[in-house]
């Protein structure tokens, strides 16, 4: 009997390998174990840009709304062995999973080791691969990406359901080397990358400005490692003097969050360990942000000295390191529990990469495509409005054809005094066209228990003044006037008044004229009494209108 067993043994390692080839010991993850390792396979939806797939991942059946950084989730088979009931028990539901060889074998060669923690926020629906034939999970474009490649369109998975990690956070989490795997800031006296920064009495605006986007949580605590680049107190009111503005109110604005996401690097870094050869402008690494543009560092003369020896131990290094051949990084490595932390000397605006990336044009470029000519040559002449719509954002640009910019002169001091561009800039998107005649919020109540962060809120405008208008399913799908996705249009009978960055103010108002009401918005809408709107475009960096007179 125990030749016949080992005869078979024997057999089945020279066909399929070696038996029971399962991952590693896991000290720390496999105390989270809630079950036994097992086969099974994965895809990928959620990215309609890389494939046209119409599923979001913030759409998902368990109604979690915007999932949150890294973006790592799964939506389940039908598969029997899964078992629960789908709405009360499976969603929330935590898995490590890792990409193995098998039937389908199109890994990441460089994370075969790898494992991705991902929580249930979805359901699969039965088509070619969820139809419960084996253990399937339909991961996020982004979570399968860190295991697989995208081409194979399917990889094999050893899997197990685990407990979730403390503050792991519905976005899930990437796990380089699971046998050293520990939960960060795990001891008692660790601080964390925002503690850090709390400390730091010059980095009071850049705290306030991740609380204000509500990305204190993403770098709070255990849920991943992050390399962070503060901008200083002198960097937001440069900023803010930049826009004529305060800092309270620049970081008061929605675009600011496109903005700090762009000072959060998505891997863990160390800036001061970067290695170089003994020149100068050495491209020395290349970061990507959470917002998605990826930024250069580059170590520059003059030397740097170094401050003492004990900085020249802990890998401190001679040169001056800048980000985009601009902003300087003033302090390099500043340790923290979960990441480090480097501060830098400027705001570093996303969308010049953001243009670059996308192939979108700036606001710049699609006034310049329109042949806005006397407005751009009037813009050249007044310092920093040029870069404003090349590279700034996001402003809005109201800028008026050439006939109009002629008519304007002539009405001010006989033609002799030159039109201020500043006066058709203003500080964020302004979207004129969404105005709508009866715009209405949809309650809350019938929600709020399926959602953690609006437990006990059914209020839209509750909800707003709590800063839950950021998703963007809560305020397109339940709170599009309170949150101002639209406004009604009987808002607009006495017109409204938007303060330029030069602090003029520029008034909008129904136009009376029954041929302009005709059109809708924003083409029905009278400008500072004289102008009228004959075109308009979201650009990468704002939103551009174009004037001419009535």
């Amino acid at each position: 009997m125990t030749v016949v067993v080992m005869t078979v043994v024997v057999m089945m390692v020279l066909a399929f390998g070696e038996v029971g080839a399962w991952p590693e010991t896991e000290p720390a993850l496999d105390q989270l174990a809630l079950g036994d390792w097992q086969e099974g396979r994965a895809t990928f939806y959620g990215n309609a840009a890389y494939n046209g797939d119409a599923y979001s991942i913030d759409q998902g059946h368990c109604m979690y709304g915007g999932i949150p950084q890294p973006r790592y989730i799964a939506a389940l088979s039908i598969w029997g062995g899964f078992g629960g009931d789908w709405r009360y028990t499976n969603c929330g539901r935590c898995f490590e999973i890792k990409c193995r060889e098998g039937p389908r074998y199109n890994c990441r060669g460089d994370r075969l080791n790898a494992s991705l923690i991902v929580m249930v926020t979805d359901k699969c629906p039965c088509n070619r691969w969820c139809c419960g034939d084996e253990p399937h999970f339909d991961l996020s474009f982004w979570g399968f990406g860190e295991i697989g490649n995208h081409g194979g369109g399917v990889i094999s998975t050893s899997w197990r359901p685990i407990e979730c990690p403390e503050n792991m956070g519905k976005g899930g989490e990437l796990v380089l080397n699971p046998q050293e795997y520990e939960p960060f800031c795990k001891k008692d006296d660790a601080k964390d990358i925002m503690a850090v920064a709390q400390k730091d009495k010059n980095l009071t605006f850049f705290t306030e400005a991740l609380k204000k986007t509500h990305l204190d949580d993403d770098i709070e605590g255990r849920k991943r490692k992050y390399t962070v680049l503060a901008p200083t107190n002198s960097a937001f009111e440069r900023a803010a003097k930049g826009f004529n503005t305060t800092v309270a109110e620049l970081i008061s604005k929605p675009f600011m969050k496109e903005v700090m996401e762009n000072h959060l690097i998505v891997e863990d870094v160390t800036l001061a360990n970067a290695t170089s050869e003994n020149s100068f402008e050495i491209l020395r690494q290349r970061l990507k942000t959470l917002a998605g543009t990826e930024l250069s560092v580059r170590s520059v003369e003059p030397v740097r000295p170094l401050s003492n020896a004990e900085a020249k131990e802990d890998g401190g290094t001679p040169e001056w390191l800048l980000i985009d051949q601009e902003t300087l990084i003033l302090e390099e490595n500043v340790q923290a529990c979960n990441g480090e932390l480097d501060i830098v000397n400027k705001l570093i605006l996303p969308y010049k990469n953001l243009c670059r990336q996308d192939g979108q044009g700036s606001l710049y470029d699609e006034a310049q495509k329109r042949g806005l000519k006397a407005f751009l040559d009037t813009a050249s002449t007044s310092a920093g409005i040029t870069d404003a719509l090349k590279t700034m954002g996001r402003v809005t640009l109201f800028a008026p054809k050439n006939e109009a910019m002629e008519f304007m002169r002539t009405q001010q001091n006989g033609g002799v005094a030159e039109v201020d561009p500043r006066d058709f800039v203003f500080l964020g998107n302004i979207p004129l066209d969404h105005f709508e005649q009866n715009c209405s919020d949809i309650s809350l109540a019938d929600i709020s228990s399926d959602l953690d962060a609006l437990e006990n809120v059914t209020n839209c405008r509750v909800a707003s003044s709590l800063g839950f208008c950021n998703d963007p399913w809560i305020a397109a799908g339940f709170c599009p006037r309170t949150c101002g996705k639209c406004r009604p249009k009987e808002q607009l009978e006495v017109g409204f008044e938007i303060k330029s960055i030069n602090g003029d103010i520029m008034k909008i108002y129904p136009s009376s004229d029954k041929d302009l009401a005709k059109r809708g918005p924003p083409f029905d809408l009278v400008v500072n009494g004289s102008m009228k709107i004959t075109d308009f475009t979201d650009t990468c960096n704002g939103m551009l209108y174009v004037l001419e007179t009535i």
